[in-house]
């Protein structure tokens, strides 16, 4: 790609594949894949949409990799979440893009279904601006919303997904004997 801004990604895409319709990037650091899902579902639940594009992207750059050190959050060892010695985060560049559509559309098209998005929701604790609240309440928060747009409960999690950096505000966010209470109790 020419420029590394953060709406080359969905630009490029758009044009290449001679996409019409909304175009979006959401910037909002690990989330942002996530909450483009989230916003693609809800252009497909309004009727903006039959189907849509949406996940996330990240490429390295000299702005990213030298962020990353200049919090210290950077570990050449690699990431080992929720170890003893963890030291911080690997960088690397990742792409996920899933194709999103109505049941209805999916249906009439012979598509296989191979997954349902139900539910979604995203907080901000406003703790820091690099550093979630050690008591992970946002997240915890933001897990119970998800539910009840997605109609379940608690009982209904088999799986919970960890953000998982391997630094130590991160990892004591997410301790997984907090989220094991909570899916439990």
């Amino acid at each position: 790609m020419r420029f590394h801004e953060c709406s080359t990604p969905a630009a490029t895409i758009a044009h290449e594949l001679k996409l019409f319709g909304m175009q979006s990037t959401v910037s909002n650091a690990c989330a942002s894949g996530s909450n483009a899902l989230a916003l693609a579902r809800e252009c497909i639940q309004s009727g903006e949409a039959d189907i849509m594009l949406a996940g996330g992207v990240d490429s390295l750059s000299r702005l990213t990799v030298n962020g990353f050190n200049s919090l210290l959050v950077y570990d050449a060892r690699g990431c080992r979440p929720f170890d003893r010695y963890r030291a911080g985060m690997t960088l690397g560049e990742g792409a996920a893009i899933l194709v999103l559509e109505s049941e209805d559309h999916a249906r009439a098209r012979g598509a296989k279904i191979f997954a349902r998005l139900t539910g979604a929701a995203s907080t901000c604790d406003g703790y820091h601006a690099t550093a979630p609240s050690p008591d992970g309440a946002s997240i915890l928060k933001a897990m119970r919303l998800a539910l009840t747009d997605a109609g379940r409960d608690k009982g209904d999690v088999d799986y919970v997904n960890a953000h998982g950096t391997g630094t130590r505000e991160n990892d004591s966010s997410e301790e997984i004997d907090a989220m094991t209470k909570w899916v439990v109790a």
